[in-house]
């Protein structure tokens, strides 16, 4: 068999417990019998796993709901299931033809399949979904919970370094469950190594590059894999590593990568994951990879023993041991990694500016996800106004990354990026001509796009909370922003909010208490949320789109004019909030606060409660840019050119494009 896995380490000896999670090599994928984890002990102690894995579903759901899905194309779900044979007596399911078992994968086997369509290699792992529910792995949860996790963590992801979900087989009819996996075939990593020797440094370095890679990518989605080790990377022919196996990954948000439960193999598990206390997934994601890079280099495990308590033991008290003739700054990446305090861990991104990790080809790149350009309905992504709001979104993480990364890549405004977008992309060339009308339809689009947001005010309901955008004369206003399709008003609402102040209101937003305006033809719903300390802390989590955020008194704002729209209030730029403050303050007159007014007066400047350090110094937003309340709505008909906003086109070539671009960056 051709096929690779940098986990057949011809030289490594596996701890007898890993050999107990083999599969007989003789057992028929079609039986009933599949691969019992037998981790028992891993779990009866652990009274957080329940709320754990209900997190990580929750959080899943969520973000498929929300479009948060970084995939060029999506899972195909097909919930009818065929098996048959070809004319040569080869069994089949659906249109995949078996060749020949591959081996053992958690709870289930993967067979290698060629689909008759497009006659590529599959890999596909089979399960029997009433053994599944059999395999308790916790009080509360069976094995087909992790299944299912696995699948819908797989579905979020798009990686050149992680294995790609190509289907998911589900017929309720049947006790069948499939996933259809790309096929990795290659070789074997330590081909003709000898028993005691590990890889060249090349090889070791371009592996590792790899495995880091795809690693700071699930991090940066905030997905911990839980059991990096060789036998979870696999090899392409080009001599690429692979992720692969997400059984026992967890999901997280805001960074809250808390876990107790350790489920991955135990020679790989980090220090304060073998003394029963919770411990961050993310850092012993990192100790992991030390462990792989040093079986890499030294063709044996760092910390092994006789038993799995003993092992346990050697990796919590044995000091790390390193050859004196090894490459000092390999030395220091080895140490950096299997450092036995977390809170002193090389972090992944060190990892990835690591001068033995650069070598002559420079820092490992952050991968431009493609989730900008993913996840939206066909019907909308055939649309130049849709188009354009991807571009919007793919501008912001060329300002906010490449741009910052790279100081020789040039600052653009939206309009050069768009405009270079369309001499870049083949499909959207044609276009270049219109490029004018194209931009002034987005325009009004945008303007038609509800807003939602929250009115947030201090304890004595004297003061509101507002932000300044990014840019040179950016205006102030309540934290907000345009609902993404679907979404509902206060969804909406708890996610700006807390992507421009940092502050969740999500248990505090009342659904009935908020302010409805109608600026031009852009609905815009403020949710009052009232009796906010004025210590608490704020700061944005987007980058490059707040430059302040203050507290600010109302009797020094005032309602909408036509006076105070045209020129400010008391020198602020506030046409964002003055349609608002009329409404507000006899809302305010009818409640009594948390705590009596007071009687000190502040600046009119307000009250700065975070400040980035550099904000743009671009162009300055244009004031008349800004639909004025009952003024007319910006018309997409006047002037040369003509209307875009209903036409039809294939975008495939434009995410082909945008992706190169992007790589060549």
């Amino acid at each position: 068999m051709d096929m690779g896995c940098c986990g057949c380490f011809g030289f490594l000896r596996k701890p007898h417990r890993s050999q107990e999670c083999l599969l007989p090599e003789n057992m028929d994928d079609t039986d009933g019998s599949f691969y019992n984890r037998d981790t028992a002990s891993f779990y009866e102690s652990d009274s957080g796993l329940q709320h754990s894995v209900k997190r990580s579903e929750e959080i899943l759901l969520w973000r498929a709901q929300n479009g948060l899905i970084c995939r060029e194309f999506p899972v195909k779900e097909t919930r009818k299931v065929t098996l048959s044979e070809d004319d040569n007596g080869n069994k089949m399911v659906n249109e995949y033809v078996r060749e020949c078992k591959i081996g053992s994968g958690s709870y289930g086997k993967v067979v290698l399949y060629r689909s008759t369509k497009d006659g590529k290699q599959y890999a596909i792992k089979i399960f029997h979904k009433s053994h599944l529910l059999k395999l308790r792995v916790a009080p509360s949860e069976t094995a087909m919970t992790d299944v299912l996790r696995e699948v819908a963590i797989m579905k979020m992801l798009g990686h050149p370094n992680i294995v790609n979900l190509v289907e998911v087989i589900d017929d309720p009819d049947t006790d069948n469950f499939y996933m259809v996996l790309e096929y990795v075939e290659g070789k074997w990593m330590f081909e003709g190594c000898g028993a005691a020797s590990g890889l060249d440094e090349s090889t070791t370095r371009r592996y590792l590059r790899d495995i880091v890679a795809g690693l700071m990518y699930l991090h940066s989605h905030n997905v911990v894999h839980g059991d990096i080790k060789p036998d979870n990377l696999l090899v392409t022919r080009s001599n690429n590593i692979k992720i692969a196996d997400f059984s026992v990954s967890q999901v997280f948000e805001d960074d809250n990568d808390v876990l107790r439960r350790s489920p991955g193999t135990p020679v790989f598990t980090a220090p304060e994951c073998c003394l029963d206390l919770s411990y961050h997934g993310k850092a012993a994601d990192t100790w992991a990879v030390g462990v792989t890079l040093y079986c890499m280099v030294f063709g044996q495990y760092p910390f092994l023993g006789d038993t799995l308590q003993d092992t346990y033991d050697k990796i919590v008290n044995n000091p790390l041991i390193i050859p004196d003739e090894i490459n000092p700054l390999l030395r220091s990446l080895l140490e950096g990694l299997l450092c036995k305090d977390p809170q002193n861990r090389i972090t992944l991104h060190a990892v990835s500016e690591h001068p033995w990790v650069i070598e002559d080809e420079g820092p490992i790149p952050e991968y431009v996800c493609s989730r900008f350009v993913l996840n939206v309905p066909k019907e909308d992504l055939e649309s130049f106004e849709r188009i354009l709001f991807l571009l919007e979104q793919a501008h912001w993480f060329y300002e906010d990354n490449s741009v910052e990364q790279n100081p020789s890549l040039k600052s653009l405004s939206f309009r050069e990026f768009t405009s270079l977008m369309f001499k870049s992309c083949a499909a959207l060339r044609p276009y270049i001509a219109h490029i004018d009308d194209i931009y002034k339809d987005f325009t009004s689009y945008k303007f038609r796009v509800p807003v939602t947001g929250a009115i947030i005010l201090d304890e004595s309901y004297e003061r509101c909370l507002l932000v300044k955008g990014w840019k040179a004369g950016a205006s102030w206003s309540f934290p907000r922003g345009k609902k993404s399709k679907d979404e509902e008003d206060h969804t909406c609402a708890v996610r700006e909010v807390l992507e421009e102040t940092g502050f969740d209101v999500s248990k505090i937003l009342k659904m009935d208490q908020y302010i409805e305006v109608v600026i031009g033809q852009q609905r815009v719903r403020l949710y009052i949320i009232a009796g906010v300390k004025e210590d608490t802390v704020f700061a944005p989590l987007t980058k490059k789109e707040i430059s302040e955020i203050s507290w600010h008194r109302l009797d020094e704002l005032q309602p909408a004019g036509d006076d105070a729209m045209s020129r400010g209030v008391n020198g602020l730029k506030l046409y964002m909030v003055a349609p608002f403050l009329t409404t507000l303050k006899s809302w305010i007159a009818e409640k009594s606060p948390p705590i009596s007014q007071k009687s000190d007066t502040s600046s009119k400047a307000g009250t700065c409660v975070w400040k980035a350090k550099n904000s743009s110094e671009g162009a300055t937003v244009s004031e008349n840019s800004l639909n004025r309340v009952g003024s007319e709505p910006l018309k997409t008909d006047n002037g040369p050119g003509k209307s875009f906003r209903n036409f039809r086109f294939d975008t495939t070539s434009i995410f082909q494009a945008m992706e190169a671009a992007f790589a060549a960056n």
